[in-house]
């Protein structure tokens, strides 16, 4: 990944409001997106700070006058991300539910797929028996998701040394394959604020300022 030092061609002025935002976000990524931020760290941002330095997403355009680009703060991603915070995780509403649709990842593993716990049946009963909540779409392929974890900041060692594999199976290995992975119900699932994209990018921030 390389990375460019681009000196803006004109100043920022922002209003309170916009200045408060950025720092939620800028809080936001460096504490739930990195997980750098330990209980007994306080955020604290104001003139005796040492490195004043907030991230913020940008707009990249052509200019008009040359061949480079021009760059503005994306408030509109800024605010996004905020309304977010406090929203995630949840469980889609109703309506959401109902209109779901998704593209399949585990060809082999829907709803009605047994579920690696003996003690019930099915991830219908599952989730039925442990939250009471009814899947609707049991057509729908299930998914192999992994927990971020805050190796993902590129300061910490990785574990395992490398990636994990991708989850294979052969239909008949469905139930083995369930008690290796972590499997979700698309239906169930919301979307994060932070595209998997910019989670990437994300993640070389703290090497980055380290450096």
């Amino acid at each position: 990944m390389r990375v460019h030092l681009v000196r803006a061609s004109t100043q920022v002025t922002l209003n309170s409001q916009n200045l408060t935002m950025i720092k939620h976000f800028h809080h936001y990524i460096f504490k739930n997106v990195l997980q750098l931020c330990k209980a007994n760290l306080d955020f604290h941002m104001d003139s005796s700070t040492p490195i004043n330095t907030l991230i913020v997403p940008l707009h990249r355009t052509a200019s008009i006058f040359n061949d480079k680009f021009e760059y503005s703060i994306n408030m509109k991603y800024v605010e996004e991300v905020v309304n977010m915070m406090g929203e995630t995780p949840r469980v889609p509403d109703e309506e959401e539910r109902r209109n779901f649709k998704f593209e399949y990842i585990l060809e082999n593993l829907t709803p009605s797929s047994p579920f690696p716990d003996e003690e019930y049946s099915s991830f219908n009963e599952y989730f039925i028996k442990k939250y009471n909540l009814e899947i609707y779409d049991q057509t729908q392929h299930l998914l192999d998701v992994d927990f971020t974890s805050n190796r993902l900041n590129l300061l910490l060692p990785r574990a395992g040394g490398g990636r994990r594999k991708a989850a294979t199976a052969k239909p008949e290995d469905s139930t083995a394959l369930s008690r290796q992975r972590q499997i979700y119900v698309p239906e169930l699932m919301d979307r994060h604020p932070i595209s998997a994209t910019l989670w990437n990018l994300i993640s070389a921030l703290p090497s980055f300022f380290y450096r």
